[in-house]
């Protein structure tokens, strides 16, 4: 067990997983990013696509309600220590065009 390891589990009382996706996004319709996740401790979403990325917490996602996620390498992200429990959440993404969405999650394991 590596240092960052150890200390995340000291941190959150518990071993963690990182768990990497990549999911392809288009501007038909939203898609689910990541399933609700009672034990997501954070997620990293970065926009790998030459369009911009909107991200959601319900299916109705979009250019008007949506949290931009900049094209060519655009990041959000949510952790439970700052964020609370909206990390646990569903998260729904919808695209200006085709992107590539690179989503890296930690979970209890």
């Amino acid at each position: 067990m590596g240092a960052v390891s150890e200390y995340m589990e000291k941190q959150y009382g518990t071993k963690l997983e990182a768990v990497d996706a990549a999911i392809a996004i288009n501007a038909v319709a939203p898609v689910v990013a990541m399933p609700n996740d009672p034990n997501r401790f954070a997620w990293v979403i970065v926009n790998d696509g030459a369009a911009v990325a909107y991200v959601g917490f319900n299916s109705a996602v979009g250019v008007l309600n949506g949290i931009q996620v900049g094209a060519n390498g655009g990041v959000v992200g949510f952790n439970a220590r700052d964020d609370g429990e909206i990390v646990t959440r569903a998260v729904y993404s919808i695209g200006a065009g085709a992107s590539t969405l690179f989503i890296v999650q930690t979970r209890a394991i």
